[in-house]
């Protein structure tokens, strides 16, 4: 976990989303801060504001690992990353982007991988080893 300072879980489904960051915490030991957004509008807001929230002087340079799904009311995962590429860059910092899903559509992989900001397309649910390898594999 070199240099990984958060982690962003972008995903609606609560219990999802709080055994992962127990997981995270507990299981794999990770000590830095796991911010938990349940849609895609949520991330984007928090993002954009991380400065004014006392998160980083002019910007973002912390290093972080976004966990994306692609099923998401508000704004899906798809539509995250629309708005995300737009976003200044002192706003994204150092950051890999995985996209979770529970699809096995291919379709869908192809989809994310065409984006630039993706990194890795995961099926979820990841558990402790999943996350384990992606850390592992980027950090």
């Amino acid at each position: 976990m070199k240099g990984l300072e958060e982690i962003i879980l972008i995903d609606d489904d609560d219990v999802y989303n709080f055994f992962t960051k127990a997981i995270l915490k507990k299981a794999i030991g990770f000590g830095g801060k796991v911010e938990v957004c349940c849609d895609g509008k949520e991330a984007i807001d928090y993002l954009e504001n991380k400065d004014s929230n006392g998160d980083g002087g002019s910007g973002d340079e912390n290093i972080k690992l976004i966990l994306l799904d692609i099923n998401m009311p508000v704004m899906n995962g798809f539509e995250f990353l629309e708005a995300y590429k737009n976003l200044a860059g002192n706003k994204k910092g150092k950051t890999v982007l995985c996209m979770l899903t529970t699809s096995m559509n291919e379709s869908d992989k192809k989809r994310a991988l065409a984006y630039d900001d993706v990194n890795d397309f995961l099926i979820k649910p990841l558990g402790k080893d999943g996350l384990e390898e992606v850390i592992g594999k980027y950090f």
